[in-house]
């Protein structure tokens, strides 16, 4: 699963390659590939967790269930993570195949709030970093112009007039 393009790779039940596919890396592209392709069959599905394939298992696990999604991790499965012919074709066909034998390594994916719980929390995470990495780099600028901050925060009405005190003495400055 790419953003552009997702190769996808047939087997039958004994293993045998039936057929490559590359389709659009969008929704539309998927579901007409579902629809087309896959139809009222009812196949397991493998996927590497790796980029953007959240949505592409979300969609399938709504459709075909959890028991015909398999999520691989990619570093555990050697054909892999050590070929030299390395390309979406080889990767789709061994995802395929090691799903067909039972032996293709999963990943763990937990469940849809949880997934949601924990991008709010790293966006709160890169928030506060972003916020504190402002405020030392003003601090910083204000000891290159020789003046020191009178109070501890900037987010006070003392604290932004001063800024902006130092701000009108110093015209073009940072």
């Amino acid at each position: 699963v790419h953003q552009k393009v997702t190769a996808c790779c047939r087997l039958d039940r004994r293993g045998r390659k039936l057929s490559d596919h590359t389709i659009g890396g969008d929704r539309e592209s998927l579901e007409k590939f579902l629809r087309e392709v896959v139809g009222r069959r009812q196949p397991h599905f493998a996927l590497e967790a790796c980029g953007g394939f959240e949505w592409v298992y979300d969609l399938l696990v709504e459709r075909f269930g959890e028991e015909r999604v398999h999520l691989a991790q990619p570093r555990r499965i050697q054909m892999i993570a050590n070929s030299s012919d390395k390309n979406d074709a080889n990767d789709a066909f061994w995802l395929a195949y090691l799903t067909s034998e039972g032996r293709l390594p999963e990943a763990h994916l937990p469940g849809r709030v949880y997934r949601e719980l924990r991008i709010a929390c790293r966006e709160r995470i890169h928030a506060v970093q972003a916020r504190s990495d402002v405020i030392r780099r003003l601090r910083s600028h204000l000891r290159q112009l020789g003046e020191r901050m009178p109070t501890r925060v900037f987010d006070t009405e003392p604290g932004r007039a001063f800024v902006e005190e130092v701000a009108a003495r110093n015209p073009g400055s940072r």
